[in-house]
């Protein structure tokens, strides 16, 4: 192994352990330094060749860095879910999702798919949390064709969106 990959390592472990629920040292959204770690994290597994950098930083820095932090909020919540801590991730969620205050308009796609993948996981939360009015009103930030996060018939995640429309449909929540 060498040098770099060594450090490249050890970088990645050090990253873990601040994302890991489980350990007092964890970095949440909100954190002083949860950017500098969402920023870390996207460095690392550009440089380990993981992931290309596919942040779109033409449009300004409070973009990266939004798309950055949801993208770490994504990486965080992994852990919870598989630990079954369900309340905790529609906290992290939510808090998240309030803090977003950039026009919706303004982001490009990549974004705007965060952003729904956020409020399916709410959504799914929400259904294990049995809190299904709550689960429908996060559907409902991309089911409506008006507004600006409605995805449609095609998109890579509307299947996501309709089997938890049938999941609340099925618990007679929603009619259609």
């Amino acid at each position: 192994m060498r040098t770099g990959e060594r450090t490249s390592a050890r970088a990645r472990i050090t990253l873990q352990e601040l994302s890991d629920a489980n350990n007092g040292a964890v970095i949440w959204w909100g954190h002083a330094h949860f950017s500098e770690l969402a920023s870390l994290h996207s460095e690392i597994k550009v440089n380990s060749g993981e992931e290309r950098d596919t942040i779109d930083t033409s449009q300004g820095p409070e973009i990266a860095i939004l798309e950055r932090s949801l993208k770490s909020v994504q990486w965080c919540i992994l852990p919870l879910i598989c630990l079954g801590k369900d309340k905790e991730v529609v906290g992290l969620i939510s808090k998240t999702l309030t803090s977003v205050s950039i026009d919706v308009k303004k982001l490009g796609e990549n974004l705007k798919d965060l952003l729904v993948e956020l409020h399916l996981s709410l959504a799914e939360r929400y259904i294990y949390l049995d809190r299904p009015a709550e689960a429908l009103l996060s559907l409902e930030q991309f089911c409506n064709p008006q507004k600006n996060l409605s995805i449609r018939w095609g998109h890579r995640l509307f299947n996501r969106m309709a089997t938890l429309h049938w999941v609340l449909k099925k618990r007679h929540i929603i009619s259609w």
